[in-house]
C-alpha cells in the first residue's frame, strides 16, 4: 500500500468516527476516543495497524499528500484481523444500524 493510500485511510477513519476508533499500536487494546483531524493535521496508520498522528503538517506536505488524493464521500471502517489491515465502507447494517454504530456499541473481546 503506497504512503498516500495509507495516509487517506488513515485520514478515512478520523473523519468517520466521531466517536471511537479502536487501533493496534504501542499499547494492543487502547482506545482513542473523539477527536478530529482539522486542517494541517495528518493520521498515518500503517499496515501492521501502528498509528500515527501529526498535528502541524506544513502547507507544502500538504499540498504533496493531496496530489494522488481523492476527497472521501463515505465514511471507512480500518480494522486488523489476522495481522492484516482492513478498510470496510460505512453501511447500513440489516436492521438499519449504521456498521460504525455497532461498532462503537460492540463490547471489548
Amino acid at each position: 500500500m503506497s504512503s498516500m493510500k495509507t495516509v487517506l485511510l488513515g485520514f478515512a477513519v478520523a473523519v468517520l468516527l466521531g466517536g471511537i476508533v479502536w487501533a493496534q499500536g504501542d499499547q494492543p487494546g487502547q482506545q482513542l476516543s473523539s477527536f478530529q483531524l482539522m486542517t494541517g493535521t495528518a493520521l498515518v496508520i500503517t499496515p501492521d495497524g501502528r498509528v500515527t498522528r501529526r498535528a502541524d503538517v506544513p502547507p507544502d506536505m500538504l499540498g504533496e499528500l493531496t496530489k494522488d488524493a481523492q476527497p472521501m464521500t463515505a465514511g471507512r471502517i480500518l480494522f486488523m484481523r489476522d495481522n492484516k489491515l482492513y478498510s470496510a465502507p460505512d453501511r447500513r447494517m440489516q436492521g438499519g444500524t449504521m456498521l460504525s454504530e455497532a461498532l462503537a456499541r460492540s463490547p471489548n473481546r
